[in-house]
């Protein structure tokens, strides 16, 4: 069924751009596949066309915690892969959810456009969901899997926290490293044209989901202490200041913004450094500040 989907889609590629006649009713497989080092693969097989691009994420079943992320891209046959999912020091014994998310059209490639159309019109089936932000149909789909222990949901220990704010720092660099991007650009006298458009519309959807999962990670850390609270919270809070300081244009001449994201980026390290200072003492059974 997926292949004779897949084989009339392209004899039209680059023939013409779709309409809602040749909808296409969507299919993901996903499969977890569980690496020696407790990290996972997700994998699968779609009737989405080649080329398009998704996001995988890894979450605890019951918390919801967020244990990492990876883009991929749909390959000939309809195939994808990720690279290895999760903290370096494995996923810890429990239930978990691999999320395989297409975001919207106008951000996928102009190839993909011409099969699902330029604003997803022609995706159909239980697994399109619309933009939180309004901009056409989103795929969303998900599988769970169990790491160790026959599938039962593990206990919430010290051990496994630091496991988890260390995966969360990590991600909070990926972020940080991300928003320096966009400063450049946006504080800058660079022409946008509507693929770059795209791009920001595309960041700002993605930072807005990523911070707000790692937000609710920390609330529901059923033993997370004020210390630890603290010292996840304040880089985090500079994060989103960071954030609302970027114009929605680009604006070279826009000193009061750029001086806002300077001080806060200034701030996210210092506080970057203290969580460090955390996770060690923390590592070391030392009491965190």
């Amino acid at each position: 069924m997926l292949s004779g989907i897949i084989r009339f889609c392209t004899v039209f590629v680059g023939a013409m751009w779709f309409s809602s006649a040749y909808a296409i009713d969507v299919a993901v497989q996903v499969e977890a596949q569980l690496n020696a080092d407790s990290r996972v693969v997700v994998k699968g097989k779609t009737n989405l066309p080649q080329g398009t691009k998704l996001l995988i994420s890894v979450s605890h079943a019951a918390t919801g915690d967020i244990y990492g992320q990876a883009d991929c891209t749909v390959d000939a046959g309809g195939v994808y892969r990720t690279v290895p999912i999760g903290p370096t020091s494995g996923l810890l014994e429990g239930d978990y959810s691999a999320d395989v998310t297409m975001p919207t059209a106008n951000t996928q490639p102009v190839s993909v456009q011409k099969v699902i159309g330029d604003k997803g019109q022609n995706l159909q089936g239980k697994l399109v969901t619309e933009d939180v932000f309004g901009l056409g149909p989103a795929i969303e789909t998900q599988q769970r899997f169990a790491v160790g222990g026959g599938g039962a949901l593990a206990g919430y220990t010290q051990e496994g926290e630091l496991v988890q704010i260390k995966s969360m720092r990590s991600l909070m660099t990926n972020i940080a490293s991300r928003l320096d991007m966009w400063a450049d650009y946006r504080f800058s006298s660079y022409s946008e044209n509507e693929k770059q458009k795209a791009m920001w519309v595309d960041f700002v959807h993605w930072f807005n989901g990523t911070h707000g999962a790692l937000m609710k990670q920390v609330d529901a850390m059923p033993s997370a202490s004020v210390a630890v609270r603290m010292s996840v919270g304040m880089p985090l809070g500079q994060l989103r200041t960071m954030y609302n300081a970027l114009p929605a244009e680009n604006n070279a001449s826009d000193t009061v913004n750029k001086n806002a994201f300077t001080r806060a980026k200034a701030e996210f390290v210092k506080y970057l450094a203290e969580l460090d200072d955390f996770i060690q003492k923390r590592g070391s059974g030392t009491p965190g500040k």
